[in-house]
């Protein structure tokens, strides 16, 4: 059997009752662990005391470990809820978004135009300055030095 003594000077932490609510948990606790001194009234360390060791008067009671497994109930419905819901989600955004949204598409399809009209006009380039004489002066050039001599005006 315990002493009574010992039972008496033990102070169970949620049967406080705090005089100030304006005190500080963090002050409360360095105050009754002893990390401040006098600078606080009397009455305030007499209320917290620095408890005593009580594990060897009462044993540490852990919370049993028991794992419940809940199963799962109408899955293809919560499969089809979800899609409902992200689909309207979806809606949501676009109709929020809606002219930031045509914004960038006009962007988009401006820059894919640039870009045509472009090599549009690098082929009209090439074409305008092609000269068909030019050209047939270069493949005879390059016929003949590969070995093929081949007069066009002469006729035989």
């Amino acid at each position: 059997m315990l002493p009574l003594s010992k039972i008496d000077a033990y102070i169970c932490p949620s049967q406080l009752i705090h005089p100030a609510p304006s005190i500080s948990h963090l002050l409360l606790w360095q105050l009754s662990t002893g990390m401040i001194d006098s600078q606080y009234p009397s009455t305030l360390q007499d209320f917290y005391q620095v408890e005593p060791d009580c594990s060897d008067f009462y044993p540490m009671v852990e919370e049993p470990k028991l794992q419940i497994v809940v199963p799962k109930e109408a899955r293809h419905i919560q499969k089809i809820r979800r899609k409902k819901m992200k689909r309207h989600l979806l809606k949501k955004f676009r109709k929020r978004m809606y002219f930031t949204l045509k914004k960038q598409r006009v962007a988009r399809k401006k820059k894919k135009m640039a870009v045509f009209q472009a090599r549009l006009d690098q082929i009209r380039n090439w074409g305008e300055s092609f000269s068909a004489e030019a050209f047939v002066q270069e493949e005879l050039e390059k016929a003949r030095r590969g070995g093929f001599y081949i007069s066009i005006m002469n006729k035989k």
